[in-house]
């Protein structure tokens, strides 16, 4: 049907590196599992066009979660990344944060209402990882612990200031260069 169609076409262009393929949109596609998502995510390792990647609400658990961290570490590409309405659990949570611990293009993640909570120990990761990070500029998740909450929120602020910073050094590095 159409949607196993858009999704082959999809991941077509995302193995061939198309650059008429900047978004990834499978968002609520009733025919993708968890295993396509590892698809998605061995396509994605290569690829240098793809910017976002919109996967909301298509039953993604932590293989997929995981393969796409693992992608997500040398892809230098991808800027957004949603992955809202899943049922990724701890595991998967745990290898997300690894990955922006060294990831260096993602400025947007949303992971909202997965099946249950993160638990502790993820969220815990999740907010080391903003220790290391200093691109992400949105990240929409209910984090339960206080703490890690705290943690990410000043990880998130701190890297909008850092962009508001570096655009300040590029708006004056350019009037120096043409004036």
């Amino acid at each position: 049907g159409p949607n196993m169609e858009k999704y082959v076409n999809q991941l077509k262009k995302l193995r061939n590196n198309d650059p008429s393929l900047d978004t990834l949109d499978l968002n609520s596609n009733i025919v993708i599992e968890d295993h396509h998502g590892v698809e998605i995510a061995e396509a994605l390792k290569d690829n240098t066009y793809c910017k976002k990647v919109l996967m909301n609400n298509i039953r993604q658990k932590d293989s997929s979660a995981s393969a796409l961290a693992e992608a997500l570490k040398v892809n230098n590409t991808v800027e957004i990344l949603h992955l809202e309405n899943n049922e990724i659990g701890a595991e998967g949570a745990i290898a997300l944060a690894d990955m922006i611990k060294v990831n260096t293009s993602l400025i947007e993640i949303a992971l909202n209402h997965q099946k249950g909570p993160f638990g502790n120990d993820a969220e815990r990761a999740l907010s080391q990882a903003f220790e290391f990070n200093q691109t992400i500029l949105k990240f929409s998740l209910t984090v339960k612990d206080p703490g890690a909450r705290n943690y990410i929120n000043r990880g998130v602020t701190r890297n909008n200031e850092l962009a508001r910073q570096k655009r300040r050094e590029d708006i004056d590095t350019s009037e120096i260069v043409h004036g």
